[in-house]
This record gives C-alpha cells, structure tokens and sequence, in this order.
C-alpha cells in the first residue's frame, strides 16, 4: 500500500505524532509515527506529569501493530490493586477529524482510578469501547499501525485525564496537513 498524501496530518491528537494513512476507506489503516519531539511520553502512569492524550474510546475496534520503538497502551486497571488512585478529569471530546472542530468540554464528576502500562509487543485488538491512552518515553522514535474494524455502536466521546484545565489549552498546531517532504521523511523513517 502507498501512503495518501491527502488524509495523512501532523502534530495529529499531540504535537510530535504524525498519522500516515494507507487505507482511507473503512476500515481504514494507519500508521502513527511518534517523532523525537513527541509529548506521549507525559503518559506514563504514576509520573506527575499532566497527560497529554487523555483515556479515550474508538469509533472503530482497533488492532494496534508494534512496527518499532517502545509503545505501551495506558488502561484503566480493572483488578483490586493496592495502588493510590488518580483523580482523572471528565471531558467531552470534540474531534478536528470527524467533527471538523477540536475542543473539550468539561463534565462535572471526576473520575478516581489507577491507571496500569502495558507494553506493546505483539497485535493487539482493543474493542472501541476500551478506553486508553498511548505513552511512548520522552525522545524516542516510536511507530504502530492502527487497523480498524467494526464501528463501536456505544462510542462515547468522554476523555479521563489528570489536566484540570484542559478545556483552556491550545489546539492551534495539532491536526496540519502532511507535506510531501515530511511523507518523504516520515516514509524513511518507516522504511529503516
């Protein structure tokens, strides 16, 4: 498959991430390609850091593909755990991709839960309903192909993180077109 040009963006959820699409009809496969500079790494559990991409659910059940790098999936623990609890904010999300307007919007009733790391290795399904989050370490090259399936018929746009003001933040760099030079850098990358 060659990568579509027209349907590939940078800086796509967070600033870093490139999204390079190969298949534009569902269900659709894509690559995201996290860049030295990505903030992913502002995901792992239990570091203090304000999350950059928050717990969120899928439109579509997902396969994620390791292809390189270090990924790991942040889930919400379901188990008893004897772990402190994080106090996750509630939020609507609006999507610059589906809605063609990004934002957040905050919802009353925090949510408290302990948030596990689970290392990306091998193929891994994930239904549209699981919500999870993506955390990649600070300065490194990470990429993972994303191939949809069926659409989630209970999808909801609600996103858990720890930023309490995430309804304020600026939006202005994420979801730019891809350029023919950056597909040509990003297609190398790939390729190594």
């Amino acid at each position: 498959m060659k990568p579509i040009l027209s349907a590939s963006i940078t800086n796509c959820h967070v600033l870093g991430l490139d999204s390079i699409v190969f298949k534009q009809e569902a269900p659709m496969v894509r690559v995201y390609l996290a860049h030295k500079d990505h903030v992913l790494w502002r995901n792992k559990p239990d570091s203090g850091n304000v999350m950059s991409l928050g717990i969120h659910q899928h439109r579509q059940d997902i396969t994620m593909v390791p292809l390189f790098g270090n990924i790991s999936n942040i889930l919400i623990e379901k188990r008893r755990v004897l772990k402190p609890r994080i106090r996750l904010h509630r939020y609507i999300y609006s999507s610059q991709i589906s809605d063609g307007k990004g934002g957040f919007k905050y919802i009353i009733g925090d949510h408290w839960a302990i948030l596990k790391e689970t290392r990306l290795l091998f193929p891994t399904f994930l239904s549209g309903a699981t919500a999870h989050s993506v955390y990649v370490p600070k300065g490194e090259t990470a990429a993972w192909m994303i191939c949809e399936g069926r659409p989630n018929e209970y999808y909801n746009s609600e996103l858990l993180t720890n930023d309490p003001i995430l309804e304020s933040a600026d939006l202005s760099g994420l979801y730019q077109p891809m350029t023919q030079e950056r597909l040509i850098a990003d297609m190398l990358i790939l390729s190594i």
